[in-house]
């Protein structure tokens, strides 16, 4: 992880942001509760974001938590940097960012998307921030 200075956030017209921390930044398709490490008090601020945003983040250095091939190669072509699938158990805590990129729909079980179906579909892509723990 490295030491970064973290944008400043107003979440219900509080400031909630805070200064340098360390963090972690990554590329999800899913998000749990059970990813926070500290649930006992827990900020999350979620907001929208863009396949640039994301882009971004991979080329500085963000984790990908992508657990399919298949969506890993989707978000790879559609971004046009490489995201590696890589099934690993996520911890968040203060600080930690990143994407979760999720279809707007209940996928069929065991259907491949394409990566024109997952264009066509109107792929969500959500930011969020862990604020505070």
């Amino acid at each position: 992880m490295e030491t970064k200075r973290i944008k400043r956030f107003i979440y219900d017209g509080a400031d909630i942001g805070f200064g340098d921390a360390k963090m972690g930044k990554y590329i999800l398709n899913g998000f749990s509760p059970n990813m926070l490490t500290h649930m006992d008090i827990c900020t999350v601020v979620f907001y929208r974001a863009t396949w640039d945003d994301v882009a971004r983040s991979v080329k500085s250095g963000a984790i990908s938590a992508i657990g399919h091939d298949s969506t890993a190669k989707i978000i790879s072509t559609v971004i046009g940097h490489d995201v590696p699938a890589n099934r690993v158990n996520v911890s968040l805590d203060k600080g930690d960012t990143g994407f979760i990129i999720t279809l707007p729909f209940r996928p069929v079980e065991g259907k491949v998307y394409t990566a024109d179906e997952i264009k066509a579909a109107g792929v969500r892509i959500t930011g969020f921030t862990v604020v505070r723990t």
